[in-house]
C-alpha cells in the first residue's frame, strides 16, 4: 500500500482493547500515516479538537462511552461533525450495523479485520473526504464570487437608475424650460412676417413658418408627454415584460418617489412590456393625471370605435375618411378597454395620422377591429392596411424607439415624436403599437387595446392634451 497522497493524513484510533490499537497502529503507521490511539473514549473526545484527525477508527464495545455515543457527540460538534468514522466491531448483526450508519458512521468493519481490508476503506474515506472538502471550498468560493457579482451588477443598477433619475430630470426641465422662450420667439417671428415685405413669395415664408412652429410646440409637448408616460410606468414593476432597465431598484439602489400628483400603484397592473428606457423623458405636470389615468381607467370600446370614425386632426390636412369594418363578435356597447378616455384618443389620432402617411391614399383608410385570443390578456387589434411602408422590416421593428433615424427619412417625418408617444400610450394601458413589414411597400399597422373587466366609472369625454 502506498503512503497516503498528499502528505501523512491524521488518523485517530479509540479502542478499549490494547492489543487491537497496536496492532491498528503498526499497519496505519507503515503507510505513512500519522496516528493517535486512545484505550478510553472520554480521552479521545478531550484530545480530538487539538488533534483534528482527518479519520476516525472507532471500536463500538467501550466503557461509558461506548462507540456509539462518542460519535454522537462527535457530530454534534461544528468543529468535528465533517470528520468520517469508521466503526470497527466484533458485532456483525444487522442491528449494529444499521446503528452505525444511523449515528453518523460512515462504514463499518467486522473483527476479526483483514490488513488490506482496513488499509482500502481507510484509503476511499480519506480520499471522499478530500474530494468533499475540495467541493465544498469550491462552492464557497463561487458563492463567494456570486455575492461580489451581485454587489457590483446592484452598485452598476443604483448608478444606472441614478443616471435614469438625471436623464429624466434633463429632459422635462429642458421641455419646460423651452416652452416659454419658444413662444416668444415664434411671437415674434409671427410680428416680423406681418410687419415685413416680403417680395418673393410671401406666402410660402408664412407657411414655412406656421408649419415649423407647429412642429417645434408639438415636439415640445410631445417631449413632456412622453416623459410622464415613462415616470409612471416605472411603478409598474410587475408588469408582464419588464426589461432590466425599468425594472425595480437592485438592493442599495435608491428609492424612486412617485411624482407629485400621481396616485397609488393600481392593484392590477397593465399586462404588456412597459416602455423601453431609452424612449423616456421626464414627466411635465399638464398630463400627470391623464398618465395616472391610463393606468387605471376604463374605457368603452363604443367610444373608442367613435374615435376611430372621426379623428381628431393633429396635422395641417384634413383627417381622412375611415372606413371602419368591426368583428360582429365584438359587442362594443359591453365591452370595455384599459385606459384613459383623453390619451386613448389623442393615441388613435396618431394612429390614423401615422397610417395615412404609410397609404398612397391619404384621404381614406380602411380600419379592421377584431377580437385578439390571448388567455392571458384578451383584447381589441386595431389594423390598417399599408401600401406606402418604403422600410425595411429592421427600419419598421426599430420605427418606435425614441433614438431612432428612421421617422425623420420616411413618410411619417411631419409627426416628430408622434408615433412614439402613441406607442408609449397604447404601452402603458397595457396594449402595443407596431408596424408589420409586407410584401414591397405593403404592410400593416396594427394597435392592441386591453380588456377591461370593470365598466367606466363616469364620462370621458374630455380633451386630449395637444
Amino acid at each position: 500500500m502506498k503512503p497516503a497522497p498528499g502528505g501523512p493524513h491524521r488518523v485517530m484510533i479509540v479502542d478499549d482493547t490494547p492489543a487491537n490499537l497496536e496492532l491498528l497502529t503498526e499497519l496505519l503507521e507503515e503507510v505513512g500515516y500519522n496516528v493517535t490511539a486512545f484505550p478510553h473514549g472520554g480521552m479521545a473526545l478531550r484530545a480530538v479538537e487539538k488533534i483534528q484527525p482527518h479519520l476516525i477508527l472507532l471500536d463500538i464495545m467501550m466503557p461509558e462511552p461506548d462507540g456509539f455515543e462518542v460519535c454522537r457527540e462527535l457530530k454534534q460538534a461544528d468543529s468535528c461533525a465533517g470528520i468520517p468514522i469508521i466503526f470497527i466491531s466484533a458485532l456483525s448483526d444487522s442491528e449494529s450495523t444499521v446503528r452505525a450508519f444511523r449515528e453518523g458512521g460512515v462504514d463499518y468493519v467486522i473483527k476479526p479485520f483483514q490488513r488490506e481490508e482496513v488499509l482500502a476503506r481507510v484509503s476511499t474515506h480519506l480520499e471522499i473526504a478530500a474530494l468533499r472538502n475540495r467541493l465544498e471550498q469550491t462552492v464557497e468560493h463561487r458563492t463567494q464570487e456570486l455575492v461580489s457579482a451581485h454587489q457590483q451588477l446592484s452598485e452598476a443598477h443604483a448608478r444606472l437608475h441614478k443616471l435614469d433619475q438625471l436623464k429624466d430630470g434633463f429632459l422635462g426641465m429642458i421641455s419646460h424650460e423651452l416652452r416659454t422662450p419658444a413662444h416668444g420667439i415664434l411671437g415674434s417671428a409671427q410680428l416680423i412676417i406681418e410687419e415685413c415685405d416680403l417680395a418673393d413669395d410671401p406666402q410660402s415664408y408664412v407657411e414655412l413658418f406656421r408649419r415649423s412652429s407647429k412642429r417645434l410646440l408639438r415636439l415640445i409637448e410631445d417631449a413632456s408627454t412622453l416623459g410622464e408616460l415613462s415616470s409612471l410606468s416605472a411603478f409598474l414593476p410587475e408588469a408582464a415584460g419588464r426589461s432590466p432597465a425599468t425594472a425595480p431598484p437592485a438592493a442599495g439602489a435608491p428609492a424612486r418617489t412617485p411624482p407629485t400628483g400621481a396616485p397609488a400603484r393600481a392593484t392590477t397592473p397593465p399586462a404588456g412590456p412597459p416602455p423601453a428606457a431609452a424612449q423616456r423623458g421626464e414627466p411635465g405636470p399638464a398630463v400627470r393625471s391623464k398618465t395616472a389615468s391610463a393606468i387605471c381607467g376604463t374605457v368603452a370600446l363604443a367610444e373608442v370605435l367613435g374615435w376611430i370614425s372621426n379623428p381628431a386632426p393633429t396635422l395641417d390636412l384634413d383627417p381622412p375618411a375611415i372606413e371602419l369594418s368591426v368583428d360582429p363578435t365584438l359587442k362594443p356597447e359591453s365591452v370595455y378597454l384599459r385606459g384613459d378616455a383623453a390619451l386613448l384618443r389623442k393615441a388613435l389620432s396618431l394612429f390614423t395620422d401615422l397610417a395615412s402617411s404609410f397609404s398612397l391614399r391619404q384621404d381614406r383608410l380602411a380600419v379592421t377591429v377584431g377580437r385578439l385570443d390571448d388567455a392571458a390578456n384578451p383584447a381589441v387589434r386595431v389594423s390598417i392596411e399599408l401600401d406606402r411602408l418604403a422600410l425595411s422590416a429592421s427600419e419598421a421593428a426599430e420605427f418606435f424607439r425614441l433614438e431612432s433615424n428612421v421617422r425623420g427619412s420616411s413618410y411619417a417625418q411631419e409627426l416628430a415624436l408622434g408615433p412614439v408617444v402613441a406607442e408609449q400610450i397604447f404601452t402603458t394601458c397595457g396594449g402595443s403599437l407596431a408596424l408589420q413589414k409586407g410584401t414591397g411597400d405593403g404592410g400593416t399597422l396594427d394597435a392592441t387595446l386591453v380588456l377591461s373587466e370593470r365598466e367606466p366609472d363616469g364620462s370621458a369625454d374630455e380633451k386630449a392634451p395637444a
